[in-house]
């Protein structure tokens, strides 16, 4: 199993652990219901499936088996910096909208990178026959 996999299901299980604790604070503050939606759904669920989907897809080619390694650690980082960013800027963007709005924009296009940057590593891997 290469170590980036284990980077994105073990960080998956941190972030299912987050929003349960998220979870749990909705019933005291609501603004903490987007973040529970947030965490569990990118933070939990697509990291798990990129994590298995580089371990378990079909050979990218022979000399790369899993594609190239500086796209998963993109897809990684990125993903996971945006997500932080974003459950912020949505805490704050009711407390100080001026200021954080920019901010939910800049972690939309982090997001929208680690998809682009997953969708691109997987493309390859998925051949008809």
């Amino acid at each position: 199993m290469p170590i980036v996999t284990r980077f994105f299901i073990k960080t998956g299980f941190i972030w299912l652990v987050i929003s349960m604790i998220f979870y749990g604070f909705q019933q005291i503050e609501p603004t903490f219901r987007v973040a529970y939606h947030h965490s569990i759904g990118l933070g939990w669920v697509t990291q798990m499936i990129i994590g298995v989907g580089i371990w378990m897809f079909p050979r990218w080619s022979n000399e790369l088996p899993k594609g190239p390694m500086w796209l998963w650690w993109l897809s990684y980082v990125t993903l996971n910096s945006g997500l932080v960013l974003r459950l912020v800027s949505e805490y704050y963007l009711v407390r100080i909208p001026n200021i954080f709005s920019p901010l939910l924009i800049f972690s939309g296009v982090l997001l929208w990178i680690a998809t682009m940057a997953a969708i691109i590593g997987m493309w390859k891997r998925i051949k008809f026959r």
